[in-house]
């Protein structure tokens, strides 16, 4: 079974992009950790991805830059 997009909607914009905007929610699913953690790594962590501001309450994050600060992190458990 496969999911496809409206007949309006181009096909090529309904797939999720690398670019994606992610809620809070997503990045907090995305990394396994909760709010607080997300929120204090924004704050301490100079390469962590800042957060995109849309409106005075809606904050997002690029799901290419999180990926990319992920790809960076050392793996546990090897010689650095």
């Amino acid at each position: 079974m496969s999911i496809e997009a409206p007949a309006d909607i181009p096909a090529d914009c309904a797939a999720p992009t690398p670019s994606a905007l992610l809620r809070i929610e997503d990045v907090c699913a995305m990394l396994s950790v909760c709010r607080a953690t997300v929120y204090k790594l924004t704050k301490t962590d100079p390469a962590f991805p800042k957060p995109h501001r849309l409106s005075p309450r809606a904050i997002r994050w690029r799901r290419d830059e999180l990926k990319a600060w992920c790809d960076g992190l050392p793996v546990a458990g090897s010689a650095a």
